[in-house]
């Protein structure tokens, strides 16, 4: 396998941890489709869902209080 090849690989691996990442944290796989995203548009998808995710555990913690 060359070095692209190699390379082309791992970061369609990476993408598709990311999209894993995006539909456990509550993602909705039906509004987006990861072959039509670019890697430039899937970081920051993930990110605000992860960072959503985030808040709601914050805000159920501090309800509990």
């Amino acid at each position: 396998m060359s070095d692209l090849s190699r390379l082309n690989n791992e970061i369609e691996q990476l993408r598709q941890g990311l999209w894993q990442c995006y539909i456990l944290a509550g993602g909705d796989p039906q509004q987006y489709r990861l072959q039509d995203m670019s890697s430039d548009d899937l970081v920051p998808l993930v990110i605000d869902c992860v960072q959503d995710l985030r808040g709601f555990f914050d805000a159920a913690r501090r309800d509990l209080r």
